[in-house]
């Protein structure tokens, strides 16, 4: 299978949106970030982290009565989802602005609103940096790495509109 390339690069906010994060995240879109990872992030920057088994979401963050940011992850869903999730939810608290209701994240790859895809890019990212998508394919990134086809797939998407 092809591998996928970076042609151009679109979006000018998208942009600006992922060098925050390279800037926020230590090793954004460099290496494949973990759950280890995220709750390193969350404990520097004093966000309660948690796993909970979910029916329906993958995630949620929000603030609690106490102004405390909050990040939840569903416990049951496969380790990489898990991941997306967490750094989804961690992008709703970093760059958006808090909301009196809560950021869920219910697993939808597609067809989200701006700040859900946002959010969902920024996941992905943080699963499969750049250098990975550039040098495997996707039979490749599914075997070595256990990565899902429909993240790869996201994940390509990413790189092609954004060249990130």
């Amino acid at each position: 299978m092809r591998k996928i390339s970076s042609k151009r690069k679109r979006g000018e906010p998208e942009s600006l949106l992922f060098e925050r994060f390279k800037r926020r995240i230590d090793g954004f879109n460099q290496r494949p970030l973990g759950m280890d990872d995220l709750y390193q992030e969350c404990e520097k920057r004093k966000i309660f982290i948690g796993e909970n088994p979910f029916r329906r979401v993958h995630g949620c963050s929000f603030y609690d009565d106490d102004g405390q940011p909050c990040l939840i992850v569903n416990s049951l869903i496969a380790e990489p989802y898990r991941i997306v999730a967490g750094y989804h939810e961690l992008a709703h608290l970093l760059d958006h602005a808090p909301d009196p209701e809560a950021f869920l994240s219910l697993g939808s790859l597609w067809n989200n609103h701006k700040l859900e895809f946002q959010a969902q890019m920024i996941g992905v990212v943080a699963l499969i940096p750049k250098e990975l998508m550039l040098h495997f394919d996707f039979a490749e990134l599914e075997t070595e790495y256990g990565f899902p086809r429909d993240l790869i797939t996201l994940r390509a998407h990413v790189l092609r509109q954004y060249a990130v």
